[in-house]
Formats: structure tokens, sequence, C-alpha cells
């Protein structure tokens, strides 16, 4: 019987494998009258979201985010943001 962790690791790699196979199929670019969201406002989001992940996997975005975009020091009282 699968652990959550081997489950949810396996979800993860099959997630992994999705994501590569799509990701010639979509380009990034600058925000258009539509208000389009950017690489750098999808960044930002992952960001948020893994500034509690201290998983490897975690800790990259947060270091790829501050590398490709410079994203540093967050202020998440003025974001009302609650990690669960």
């Amino acid at each position: 019987m699968l652990t959550f962790l081997q489950t949810a690791q396996e979800a993860s790699r099959i997630g992994g494998r999705v994501l590569q196979q799509w990701q010639s199929k979509f380009t990034a670019r600058e925000k258009s009258p539509a208000n389009l969201v950017t690489e750098a406002d999808l960044a930002d989001a992952a960001q948020l979201a893994s500034l509690a992940d201290e998983t490897p996997e975690g800790r990259s975005i947060v270091v790829l985010a501050k590398d490709k975009y410079g994203m540093r020091g967050r202020d998440m009282a003025s974001l009302n943001a609650t990690f669960v």
C-alpha cells in the first residue's frame, strides 16, 4: 500500500512530465490590453506559494524567483497571507 508521501511524489512526477510536454505550447509575453498574466506574475505567485515549503523543490522555486526576477523579502502581513 502506498504511503501519502509516495503518492504525492508520484503525482508530482506525473505533473512535471505533463508541464514539460505542454511547455512549448505556451509563450510568455508582455501584458496586453486583455491584461494577460506574464511570466513574472506567475513567478511571483509561485514564490509566494512556496515560501513555507522547505522541500528542495519549494526552495528551488523561491531561489529561481529571486535570481531571475529579483523578488526578495515579502511583507506577508500586508498580503493577509496565511501558511497552511
